[in-house]
């Protein structure tokens, strides 16, 4: 088997205006590869036209689509949308997922919903507890909120509501997302220490990348000081930043984002080098289509406990979200996600049944995204 294009398709689909606003996913950009034996891999993230015509496609027209460590190792890690598009080839050609091919280790996963508020700086700690407890009483068990406020005391008031309405971890995890300066401003050690101290309090599951990116030293200062998890990562790529990360003891939980990370053969061995060094892995997450490498990814790591859904605008559910993305498939829903808990789709490659006529008929030029 032979690869003879590689290319990019946008698409939109028609949705009401404000539903889009609201929440709605009604956009997907894939990085699609072509093969001579009619097989066609689908990655739904698009590369650069630029990374595409001096990188991706003199590296793949014309080549296998199976020696996808030594494209990686050859910068493919820069093009994670070809990356999946390769393992959906190979996972069709073998009629199998591709967390078969790489030793399953689950078939079901729990998810957290990471929840981002449209109005969030008017909103008070009440109110987003509110619409926790809504969430809760649709099934889902955990949910990851920023911390982001000027004092970062008022966000505790989070979790300590959750608490107080719904009761302890088991019912309700709650974890806190400070994603180093992304947040517009930076923790000192002291600020850290006080918030995790006192999320520690509240049962709070872990507080993500509280200090700056990479931090490697403040980051194993705080994990030692405190019982919360410190967590991060998310926006590292390769497998040289995490060697960094284990080594350093900076945190205590892992997260590599999906994409970001450099796809699924970089994501599988950022998982092993957790293993190797005793720490656990928490894929940090998107949402829609998206989804579907990241959950193959997901099912091949033992201590990935979990799998964040991001982001989520209260009070929509990702179902209601992913409404949109159910007309490019042939299936009745995109995820099947029921009490908290998705099933990790068993189709061939990435487990998209992707309705190819509809993928057609929406899609679109680059500049309507």
């Amino acid at each position: 088997m032979r690869i003879t294009n590689v290319d990019c398709v946008y698409v939109h689909v028609p949705w009401p205006e404000e539903e889009i606003r609201a929440g709605k996913i009604a956009d997907v950009a894939f990085t699609r590869i072509q093969t001579d034996e009619g097989i066609t891999g689908w990655g739904p993230r698009p590369v650069p036209d630029y990374m595409l015509d001096h990188l991706v496609r003199p590296m793949l027209v014309g080549n296998s689509p199976y020696p996808i460590e030594e494209y990686v190792q050859r910068g493919l890690l820069k093009a994670t949308g070809a990356e999946w598009a390769l393992w959906d080839i190979v996972g069709k050609a073998a009629n199998q997922p591709v967390h078969r091919m790489l030793g399953m280790c689950r078939d079901r996963i729990p998810v957290y919903l990471t929840l981002v508020w449209q109005d969030e700086k008017n909103m008070t700690p009440d109110q987003q507890v509110d619409d926790i407890v809504k969430y809760a009483e649709k099934g889902f068990k955990a949910v990851k909120v920023r911390i982001w406020r000027d004092n970062p005391l008022e966000d505790v008031e989070i979790v300590k509501g959750v608490r107080q309405r719904l009761g302890g971890p088991d019912k309700m995890e709650v974890a806190f997302d400070r994603t180093a300066g992304l947040s517009g401003s930076v923790w000192d050690m002291d600020t850290a220490l006080e918030a995790a101290r006192q999320l520690e309090e509240w049962e709070a599951s872990w507080l993500e990348e509280p200090l700056q990116h990479r931090d490697l030293v403040g980051h194993a200062r705080l994990a030692e000081a405190v019982d919360i998890p410190i967590t991060g990562g998310e926006r590292d790529r390769g497998v040289l930043s995490w060697a960094r990360y284990c080594k350093y003891k900076a945190f205590d939980i892992l997260q590599p984002d999906g994409f970001l990370c450099g796809g699924i053969a970089t994501f599988h061995k950022i998982g092993a080098l957790a293993e190797g060094f005793g720490i656990p892995l928490y894929i940090h997450g998107t949402d829609g289509m998206v989804l579907a490498p990241y959950f193959q990814g997901a099912a091949t790591v033992a201590s990935c406990r979990i799998h964040e859904i991001c982001v989520i605008a209260p009070p929509l559910t990702p179902q209601e979200r992913w409404e949109p993305m159910v007309k490019l498939v042939n299936t009745p829903e995109l995820f099947h996600l029921e009490d908290g808990v998705v099933t990790i789709p068993t189709g061939p490659g990435l487990g998209l049944d992707l309705n190819q006529d509809a993928i057609k008929e929406y899609t679109v030029e680059p500049r309507r995204r």
